[in-house]
């Protein structure tokens, strides 16, 4: 099966979430959406830029119209996905992944070395979806078909674990490398240049880290009794969603 890997950025964000075809979001992938849009268009100092500005990840420019008058930038959709990976959990308020895995899996017409990598990435966005679906169904207290799902739970965990290890073991390695001692368009430098373009959104103002201080340093000024009451009344004002502001708020000290 042949799908695109190239589209321009906000199409390619819609692909990944819900595949080519053209399908309505749901509420979760409509929010992950329109906070990908929010990536690279700003600078260090927070102002808009013309271009949109994405460390690592692949683009070319290709022409609208016949004349050649018009152009517009096409950006290589697993690198899009990758990048999602790195910087979507503040997002996501312990929700999975909303992606359409089916499609990513046959994302490979230009990947080489990076197959197996990608493979299992996709692998581990299945195995959380499928343990989310778990967690949803309690089979009305059969104590046989409950015993059944502890077991698959207890496997898909196992599964996962062995994914991650495997996913950060190449990744460690690089770890004693400097980006630009990375072979440019090598998995290793697409990888740190993700990373560090994550970083930077989620240490800009108003980022996601930005926020997480802000409610630390609230809840140290002493103007609540509780944590609970802290993430409940200040939550909104930051933009943060409840369960977000109070995990940040885990292991604080007193005021």
């Amino acid at each position: 099966m042949s799908v695109p890997d190239w589209a321009p950025y906000d199409d390619a964000i819609k692909m990944i979430l819900r595949g080519p075809v053209f399908k309505h979001l749901a509420p979760t992938q409509n929010g992950l959406l329109h906070a990908m849009l929010t990536v690279g268009v700003r600078d260090e100092a927070g102002n808009r830029t013309e271009k949109r500005n994405l460390p690592g990840i692949r683009s070319k420019e290709y022409f609208k119209d016949e004349e050649e008058t018009e152009s517009a930038t096409m950006y290589y959709i697993p690198d899009l996905f990758k990048l999602m990976v790195e910087i979507c959990p503040p997002w996501l308020d312990g929700h999975t992944l909303p992606v359409d895995l089916e499609y990513l899996r046959n994302l490979t017409g230009e990947l080489t070395s990076g197959k197996e990598e990608w493979a299992l990435l996709c692998r581990k966005i299945e195995i959380e979806h499928e343990l989310a679906e778990l967690e949803r169904t309690n089979h009305g207290g059969d104590p046989l078909k409950l015993e059944s799902q502890t077991r698959m739970r207890t496997g898909l965990k196992e599964e996962l674990l062995e994914i991650s290890t495997k996913l950060q073991a190449p990744h460690l390695r690089k770890n004693t490398q400097s980006t630009s001692q990375l072979e440019v368009g090598s998995p290793g430098w697409h990888h740190e240049n993700a990373k560090r373009a994550a970083n930077a959104l989620h240490d800009q103002p108003g980022g996601s880290r930005d926020k997480q201080q802000q409610i630390q340093e609230i809840w140290a000024s002493g103007k609540y009794s509780t944590r609970d009451r802290c993430a409940e009344e200040e939550c909104a004002a930051l933009g943060m969603p409840f369960s977000t502001a109070r995990r940040a708020l885990i292991n604080t000290p007193d005021p």
